[in-house]
């Protein structure tokens, strides 16, 4: 789904829905990569996701903590 928040037009309404908590909206770089940490705030839950986007199994936080996700930069330097 980052890929798809290049058109300002859908940047903009997913921009709106995610500012008022109505969808989960995932969170992207600049360069349309998933952000390692991914929130929903309407639900309070935060889980770390792979570079798919995917959830890694286990991540997902209780509300109010945040997991310990690891940055893309990390991963780059273990290859």
């Amino acid at each position: 789904m980052c890929g798809l928040l290049g058109s300002d037009n859908i940047w903009l309404r997913y921009n709106y829905l995610k500012i008022w908590n109505l969808r989960y909206v995932p969170s992207c770089d600049a360069y349309g990569a998933y952000e390692p940490l991914q929130c929903h705030a309407s639900v309070a839950q935060c889980w770390c996701v792979d570079s798919s986007g995917q959830e890694l199994p286990g991540s997902r936080a209780q509300p109010s903590s945040r997991p310990m996700c690891k940055s893309r930069e990390r991963l780059l330097w273990k290859h």
